[in-house]
């Protein structure tokens, strides 16, 4: 970020870096989303990947803590539906 820790300068690296490892800010209708923390420290993104390297670039590269994958409703009914 060259010493620059705005919060617009931070968005754009965040956003640099999901698009160019291949991830996506849109996907079905859907917008991601990049906030931050009260303390502006720390950020929250939701991106959408096409490949498991590409969420392991993007984590490497963002240097996340605290990932978590997210499904759809349908995806969710899917895995539940293995139970029973």
């Amino acid at each position: 970020m060259d010493g620059d820790t705005s919060s617009a300068r931070a968005r754009g690296c965040i956003t640099e870096i999901v698009t160019a490892a291949g991830g996506a800010f849109q996907h079905n209708g859907e917008t991601g989303d990049l906030r931050f923390e009260n303390n502006g420290r720390w950020a929250r993104v939701k991106f959408w990947w096409d490949t498991p390297e590409i969420k392991r670039d993007v984590v490497y590269d963002l240097q996340a803590e605290d990932v978590v994958d997210l499904v759809e409703d349908d995806e969710r009914d899917e895995l539940r539906g293995r139970d029973g």
